[in-house]
């Protein structure tokens, strides 16, 4: 029973690059969608003078 410990519980414990890559991601992809939130709006209204 000692032995199926190892298969939930891998020895590497290298989680911090995936949570660094995956929160990058999150932060452009919402950086994104917050810059079309703000410059459509502009864009119309500059196009409109």
């Amino acid at each position: 029973m000692a032995n199926s410990n190892i298969l939930f519980y891998p020895n590497n414990d290298n989680t911090l690059i995936p949570i660094i890559i995956i929160a990058g991601l999150f932060f452009i992809l919402g950086l994104v969608a917050w810059a079309n939130c703000v410059l459509i709006p502009c864009t119309k209204t500059i196009n409109k003078k």
